[in-house]
């Protein structure tokens, strides 16, 4: 039994007739006489009764399922609207995972842009870990999300994953300061003029990109001769950058806030130490138009350096 066979049988009750029941549903007499058919052998009892001069009345069992089977086609009717509406909502809905951090890494900035360019679109951002928003974006959370790579080796198990990636720009090292740093006036800087230093990383219980990112500044550092002193941070960004505000340390970064106290400044240093390359991840199955959107919008930003 399908939504298409009780219609028929619908269109047929009400007109009494075949053929002008083919002309209402579009059928050809012969598949409307087919379909009443299989509905009757499917029910095991016949709903109709052929009379002379092409005729139809209903049964009686005919007229006892006939309210069921108007409730049914009213059933049909009712999920194909809600069908049709949620796949409405959903082409014009986006949820994009972002990673922890004492400051994003320009996604903020590019997804304000598309948002600006597509205001039907509604976005929704939420944050999370590598490991996190990878686990979102299998269990259908998250549309996209923003990943960021130290080198194309890293987390080999994602290449296991039914995600695409999308290749977006390359982040060099920063540091925020306070303004009264010593070095805050210095026009090339490199982690040498900062060895004595706290370094402000934020803990998130190492999970996702943060034992890559603080590996690889503990690697540069060594590699200018001194070892870090690395202090990981549980509380907020803010109270992170009033840290450096007070000058109880210095906080590595990859992106230039765009937003920042007064009292603190982001100095880019000399040396291009490492890089972090940033990605949109998402899954290869989804077709949703406003994921294609957003991807053919962000594709035009691919290459930068920050």
């Amino acid at each position: 039994m399908d939504a298409e066979q009780i219609k028929i049988a619908l269109s047929v009750a009400k007109n009494r007739s075949f053929s002008t029941a083919a002309k209402e549903t579009a059928y050809a007499q012969s598949t409307v006489s087919k379909r009443i058919i299989s509905l009757e052998k499917e029910l095991g009892m016949r709903l109709f009764e052929r009379k002379a001069r092409a005729q139809v009345a209903l049964t009686e069992e005919g007229e006892q399922l006939l309210p069921f089977l108007e409730n049914i086609d009213q059933a049909y009717d009712r999920l194909a609207e809600r069908v049709a509406l949620t796949k409405n909502e959903k082409a014009q809905h986006l949820t994009i995972g972002c990673l922890n951090g004492l400051s994003t890494f320009g996604e903020d900035d590019l997804i304000l842009r598309y948002s600006t360019a597509n205001p039907t679109v509604r976005i929704v951002q939420a944050e999370g870990t590598m490991s996190s928003l990878v686990s979102g974006l299998e269990s259908h959370q998250f549309d996209a999300a923003f990943l960021v790579f130290t080198s194309p080796d890293e987390y080999p198990e994602l290449k296991k994953k039914s995600l695409e990636y999308q290749d977006l720009w390359s982040l060099r090292l920063k540091l925020a300061l306070s303004k009264n740093h010593p070095c805050a006036n210095l026009e090339n800087p490199t982690l040498v003029d900062f060895r004595n230093e706290t370094f402000l990383f934020r803990d998130f219980h190492n999970e996702g990109m943060c034992d890559g990112k603080i590996q690889c500044f503990v690697n540069a550092c060594r590699q200018e001769g001194f070892e870090p002193n690395i202090q990981l941070l549980d509380s907020r960004t803010s109270m992170a950058f009033g840290m450096v505000a007070a000058q109880r340390g210095v906080a590595p970064l990859m992106y230039r806030p765009k937003t920042l106290r007064q009292d603190v400044v982001v100095k880019q240093l000399a040396k291009d130490y490492y890089r972090f390359n940033l990605k949109i991840a998402y899954r290869a199955d989804d077709n949703s138009p406003a994921l294609r959107s957003f991807l053919g919008y962000t594709e035009r930003f691919a290459g930068r350096v920050e």
